[in-house]
């Protein structure tokens, strides 16, 4: 039997972390969180993800560089939609 869709969401906001994390949960996913991009990149080596859900707005880390570091195809909305 396949593994559950594994799901790192990383956002700076505590509540949006969890609120994402409980919802993918919920669908059957497999969710782990990071307060932003360095501990998601961490993580990844413990929890190899399918998914990345991110913020790319936070304060204390070089998202964009996180984001290429995960070598996980991406698709980057702007922050409007």
């Amino acid at each position: 039997m396949p593994h559950p869709i594994r799901v790192l969401i990383a956002d700076d906001e505590a509540s949006q972390r969890s609120g994402l994390a409980t919802l993918v949960s919920a669908w059957g996913m497999q969710a782990e969180t990071a307060c932003d991009g360095n501990e998601a990149l961490l993580k990844l080596a413990d929890f190899p993800a399918d998914v990345i859900l991110t913020d790319l707005n936070m304060p204390d880390s070089t998202d964009s560089a996180s984001c290429a570091a995960c070598r996980i195809p991406a698709i980057c909305l702007p922050p409007s939609c």
